[in-house]
């Protein structure tokens, strides 16, 4: 059985190189999307909510409601802005579930 040559070794390395890229290229543009439209994720890093909110909780906003915008990540650029589904004054403040007791200090 004969091996392959370098240069059909070199271009199915390069196929596969490729597949990959574009995989990882997908999945960061979806993720960038859902980031900036749909829904983020957030932690409360100090008790200036503690009636409300205890230091470690985590929020997930739901942008949707709100209208959201494409946010290029390290960059700070902000454009496409999409407008509210609702009116912010019908929708009310919200956040997360978390039990209703208090964790230990």
């Amino acid at each position: 059985m004969e091996r392959p040559s370098i240069l059909e070794r070199l271009r199915a390395f390069n196929r596969w190189t490729k597949g990959w890229a574009a995989s990882i290229a997908v999945a960061v543009g979806i993720w960038i999307v859902l980031r900036s439209y749909l829904i983020e994720a957030f932690r409360i890093p100090s008790a200036s909510m503690e009636n409300t909110l205890l230091v470690g909780d985590f929020l997930f906003v739901n942008k949707a409601i709100y209208g959201g915008e494409l946010e290029i990540p390290l960059t700070g650029i902000r454009c496409c802005h999409l407008p509210a589904t609702r009116s912010r004054s019908a929708t009310g403040s919200w956040c997360s579930a978390r039990s209703k007791t208090r964790r230990p200090t």
